[in-house]
């Protein structure tokens, strides 16, 4: 599939370049992540690696984040949207931060919003677009996968939903009650 094919040809052109910036700036990197789900683990396996990490955090979660020592830095945000102020930028630019992109990124700014993030993204800031929207990873994926098998349909409404979430249930209780 072309659109697969381009994505991974731009996926090891970044990491080649991404390489190759690392070794220009001696490897102090800070990794920079939200403060959400999947921080602990990203910033845990970057200290484990020699970075130092920094998270943006809503400050309403400051007393959960505060806890982890591999964590160096906090950013204190009344929600993530702030990432984009010029005085968060300016903090991630300093400490030399990549941003590491997650799905709260994804859900908590618009596409638009991501791509006007200064602070470099690791992978593809613009590559958000298509996870983030579901016509165009469709778009992507459609007709055969690298794998080579093909995209299932799409349902639209409730009523197909409830037919693929309810028939395993019925088919169970029939068949349970068959038996007794």
């Amino acid at each position: 599939m072309p659109a697969i094919n381009a994505i991974e040809k731009d996926f090891n052109l970044l990491a080649n370049n991404q390489k190759l910036l690392a070794r220009k700036a001696g490897g102090k990197f800070t990794i920079a992540t939200l403060g959400s789900h999947c921080s602990l683990q990203l910033l845990k396996g970057a200290k484990d690696e020699g970075f130092r990490t920094l998270l943006v955090c809503e400050k309403r979660r400051l007393g959960l984040y505060r806890r982890f020592r591999f964590i160096d830095e906090i950013i204190e945000v009344d929600n993530f949207k702030e990432v984009l102020s010029d005085k968060c930028q300016k903090r991630l630019k300093q400490a030399n931060s990549v941003m590491i992109p997650h799905g709260t990124l994804i859900s908590q700014m618009r596409s638009d919003e991501i791509e006007k993030i200064d602070t470099p993204i690791f992978g593809n800031k613009w590559i958000l677009r298509w996870e983030a929207d579901r016509k165009l990873t469709r778009a992507a994926m459609s007709g055969r996968t690298t794998l080579g098998r093909s995209m299932k349909r799409t349902f639209t409404g409730t009523v197909a939903f409830d037919l693929l979430t309810t028939w395993p249930i019925r088919k169970l209780l029939q068949t349970r009650m068959a038996r007794s």
